[in-house]
């Protein structure tokens, strides 16, 4: 008889595992509640697909209905024998690009100054939902107590923050070129 002995896990880089993720492609459904000092106020439910370019084009036929994934300008693929691009005026590719000024001397102040905008957005989305839920009345005083210390107390470390790495406060509010501002 033989004696049963498991073989060693390779071990993979990070790299290599992301890879071989987007190959296959993932598909994660989820719902999240964000709550300030125990008050929920914003519900997320997310389907998210996460593919490369090309595993997606594989996976999805042309004529499936809405793409699972852009063309490479951003907008919808051609339905087979539609002329490409599209010879209307009125086609325009989708998809708004958000520009964080980062030179040689600013690199690590671009990647606050995105991670700080996304930070400053999701702080004013909580606090005008905190609104809404005070205005319907189904707070008790001491929950709009906690909420509002909570929520000043992160205002001021966001401008701290912000202070800390010398970004000037329109900085967080970026331009998104058609849909406007951020903030």
């Amino acid at each position: 008889m033989h004696e049963f002995r498991p073989q060693r896990a390779r071990h993979i880089s990070l790299c290599e595992a992301l890879d071989r993720v987007l190959n296959t492609g993932v598909v994660a459904l989820g719902e999240v509640t964000l709550s300030v000092a125990d008050v929920d106020l914003i519900y997320l439910g997310l389907q998210l697909v996460v593919t490369s370019i090309e595993s997606g084009r594989e996976l999805a036929p042309l004529n499936a209905g809405p793409p699972l994934v852009p063309d490479s300008r951003g907008g919808p693929r051609p339905k087979p024998g539609e002329e490409w691009p599209p010879s209307h005026a009125a086609y325009q590719p989708s998809g708004a690009k958000a520009v964080v000024a980062a030179d040689s001397n600013r690199e690590k102040n671009g990647l606050a100054q995105l991670v700080l905008t996304l930070m400053k957005v999701l702080h004013e989305l909580l606090k005008r939902q905190a609104l809404r839920r005070i205005q319907g009345g189904a707070l008790a005083p001491a929950q709009i107590e906690r909420l509002g210390v909570t929520l000043q107390n992160q205002a001021r470390e966001i401008d701290r923050l912000r202070q800390d790495f010398g970004l000037p406060e329109e900085g967080l509010n970026l331009d998104l070129g058609p849909l406007g501002k951020l903030l």
